[in-house]
């Protein structure tokens, strides 16, 4: 259940970072952790996706309403593109105090999303230590040019990334390295998942499998339920 990254050991390289200097009661206070206040906004998050979904299901099935549809359609989706957020800070274990509830909602999230969180936080870790220092960050890839069509895509819709993600997740769930996860280069994902290290590669196929069955599943039984508006919510909301 727990996120594992690769573990492939780090350059010996260090960089001396500029450290904001905070007192020890100011860094005790920023970093304290609450099951309580965690449980409401990451139970209130996946509500209100539940709600949006409800309301697709609702005016698509049982109350066939075209602009109500639309609009839950469209709110679902705008809010379904932050799991990566969600991933993000779970992954890092800053939102609960308790490590496995972190561990739990980070799976929940990313299976809605279709995120892979052991594959992200191999590359992840070493951004963190070695920012936009190459050779030993390749996650952003650079220069980065933000063009017209780049940024319509990231801001309203990115046709054509599901294709992606899902050639991803079937070479991660078959084995096949390299997968071109989140666009990684062939030599950036062999730094991090060495040929040399299957064992590396467990966590990643493993997850990759379940989220490709657990996805079809969900597939099947809204189709098997007239609910053609889930599989498009499910394919189509996060991307």
């Amino acid at each position: 259940m727990g996120i594992t990254s690769s573990r492939v050991p780090h350059p010996k390289e260090t960089i001396d970072w500029y450290r904001t200097k905070l007192s020890p009661e100011v860094h005790r206070e920023v970093h304290t952790k609450s099951d309580v206040k965690a449980a409401v906004q990451s139970v209130g998050f996946l509500a209100n996706q539940l709600l949006w979904l409800g309301g697709c299901v609702y005016f698509q099935k049982y109350n066939f309403q075209p602009l109500p549809l639309a609009f839950f359609v469209v709110m679902y989706c705008v809010q379904v593109n932050f799991m990566i957020n969600a991933v993000h800070e779970l992954g890092h274990g800053t939102v609960f105090k308790t490590p496995y509830l972190n561990d739990v909602f980070c799976r929940i999230f990313s299976f809605i999303g279709w995120l892979s969180p052991d594959m992200f936080f191999s590359s992840h870790l070493r951004h963190h230590r070695y920012t936009q220092n190459f050779p030993h960050d390749q996650e952003n890839q650079m220069p980065a040019l933000q063009t017209r069509t780049e940024f319509a895509k990231a801001a309203l819709f990115n046709y054509g990334y599901l294709s992606v993600v899902a050639s991803s997740l079937v070479k991660t769930a078959t084995g096949s390295f390299p997968t071109g996860h989140l666009g990684w280069t062939p030599e950036w994902e062999a730094v991090l998942y060495p040929e040399n290290k299957p064992e590396a590669r467990v966590a990643p196929i493993w997850w990759a499998r379940a989220m490709l069955a657990g996805h079809a599943a969900i597939t099947y039984l809204a189709y098997t339920r007239g609910l053609w508006v889930v599989p498009i919510l499910q394919y189509l909301g996060p991307f």
